[in-house]
């Protein structure tokens, strides 16, 4: 009977942990996906920030 209990135990564990993986694998793609979203943002407002400038200095 431990030794049943201690089986059931141990694969709970290792349920719990490869669910915890497959969670965990799920926050790091959102990461990177917000990562990679951040950056596109980041580079979009120096390309306008870029034309700004380029627009005015070139009227005077």
């Amino acid at each position: 009977m431990v030794d049943l209990y201690q089986s059931i135990s141990t694969l709970e564990r290792q349920h719990k942990r490869s669910q915890l993986n497959a969670v965990y694998g799920e926050l790091m793609e959102h990461r990177r996906k917000l990562k990679d979203l951040i950056l596109k943002r980041h580079l979009q407002s120096v390309q306008c920030t870029k034309g700004f400038y380029y627009i005015h200095a070139n009227k005077g």
